[in-house]
């Protein structure tokens, strides 16, 4: 069976997982990439692989034609599944830099009718090769991870050393996090604590907006309105982009709305600045309203949370600081209206 053949009946059962795989772990050739008009593509970076809402890969960089590139990588089995998912509507895509397919079935247009990068990974990838990464993906009776029936064949020495080497290496990472932090606040252990509590709170889904949040209010604001609960919730979810548009959907969004107008005039607030949190594949009590209201009860109960934490002498003690509900209207709501 000649390769073209061959590939048109892989093709038939592409996964695009798969393609993801073969694109983020780099599986790629580095050399001889070209687009489907021919001009040549040397990557720098594959991107980071996006479990959210938008494009698949984010912050990638390439050279495209010569040209220095960097932006969002969306992959497809076909191009034309582009129109299909309906991404020439949304807005997450507007930055998409290198559409990476298996068939390039159909041009694609940006929002500004300009023609995007088609890479056609059959011309690059051997059949054999996406049978063996189709393989890997596949994971028939795995429980825990892909390679879990290889671990008894590790000596038990390596796997201690290893274990070994996590115990030191991950508190030594935050530390180190923290210590940045401190040299960023000029040693205010009651800022730190503000960002590391909001970045906590976001979890792993929300955690990096939930900090750029945290790294845009200047701490001084936090101590001269967080007695007050509600313009905390309101200054949080404004600064998010959490607070929508001209249309309220109930009172209480608008009553937020007017205080958050309020407070972005009196400290020249800029809310460009701040990674929007996500609700995608989140449980409702885990959706970023839910969680930053719980901040704003928190420090409306004592803007000096940390201090109140290292004074605490039991476990119970620190339950007791920490223990907190979202404002009232959250008690029947998940999300605005």
């Amino acid at each position: 069976m000649n390769p073209v053949c061959s590939g048109i009946i892989y093709f038939r059962a592409m996964r695009e997982d798969v393609l993801q795989f073969i694109w983020g772990k780099n599986k790629v050739p580095l050399q001889g990439l070209y687009t489907t008009n021919n001009h040549p593509i040397s990557i720098v970076t594959p991107g980071i692989l996006n479990k959210m809402a938008g494009p698949d890969f984010s912050n990638a960089r390439m050279y495209i034609n010569g040209q220095e590139w960097f932006g969002s990588v969306e992959v497809h089995s076909k191009s034309s599944n582009w129109h299909r998912h309906k991404h020439g509507t949304d807005p997450n895509y507007t930055n998409v830099i290198l559409h990476v397919v298996w068939d390039d079935d159909t041009p694609i247009a940006n929002h500004n009718g300009a023609m995007i990068p088609t890479l056609q990974l059959k011309d690059h990838i051997p059949v054999s090769d996406l049978e063996k990464y189709n393989r890997f993906l596949r994971k028939e009776n795995v429980r825990f991870i892909t390679c879990e029936r290889d671990l008894h064949a590790i000596p038990q020495v390596i796997k201690r050393k290893w274990l070994c080497t996590l115990f030191i290496e991950r508190p030594k990472e935050k530390s180190t996090f923290i210590n940045e932090l401190l040299q960023i606040t000029r040693n205010d252990w009651e800022q730190v604590f503000f960002m590391v509590l909001l970045k906590s709170t976001g979890l792993n889904h929300n955690g990096k907006a939930f900090l750029s949040l945290a790294k845009e209010i200047d701490f001084s604001i936090i101590r001269k309105i967080g007695k007050n609960s509600f313009q905390l919730e309101s200054l949080l979810f404004g600064l998010s982009g959490l607070l929508g548009g001209k249309s309220p959907k109930d009172g209480y969004q608008r009553q937020l709305q007017k205080e958050y107008r309020f407070l972005r005039t009196k400290f020249k607030l800029n809310e460009d600045a701040v990674q929007k949190p996500e609700f995608f594949r989140l449980r409702p009590h885990n959706f970023p309203t839910i969680r930053l209201s719980q901040v704003a009860a928190l420090y409306g109960r004592n803007i000096n949370l940390f201090n109140e934490l290292i004074s605490q002498k039991t476990l119970k003690g620190l339950y007791g600081v920490l223990q907190t509900s979202s404002s009232e209207y959250w008690d029947t709501h998940f999300n605005f209206g």
